[in-house]
């Protein structure tokens, strides 16, 4: 069963690759890379996609010569940079999600926006 709390943290090691190290609440940890390709790459995909925001399972078949493990780490890496947004289980690039609207029902990637503050 996957831990419920992780602490994910991202970085770029010495060789330029993409890392992702979790800590899980055992005490114990693992790193997993991608290269500045794949990133570069499930990136373009996804915003190749526009409004039919690919699902993982479509990415990694698209891209089946990058290693799936890359692929998702990457992926993991632009949602959580705000460069894409997650709806049900589609993947958007960011700003088409912004030029859309955003007004998908169910949507939890585009926060209420603040209150107005009162007037002086």
């Amino acid at each position: 069963m996957r831990p419920r709390f992780r602490k994910v943290t991202f970085a770029i090691d010495r060789q330029g690759r993409l890392e992702r190290r979790v800590e899980l609440p055992n005490g114990r940890s693992y790193t997993q890379r991608a290269t500045l390709k794949t990133l570069k790459e499930v990136a373009a995909f996804v915003e190749q996609r526009g409004e039919t925001g690919p699902k993982t399972q479509e990415m990694w078949d698209a891209l089946r010569h990058l290693p799936a493990t890359q692929a998702s780490l990457s992926l993991q890496f632009l949602v959580e940079r705000g460069c894409m947004v997650v709806d049900g289980r589609r993947n958007y690039a960011a700003l088409a999600e912004a030029v859309r609207g955003g007004d998908r029902q169910g949507s939890d990637s585009n926060p209420p926006a603040d209150p107005p503050l009162p007037a002086p």
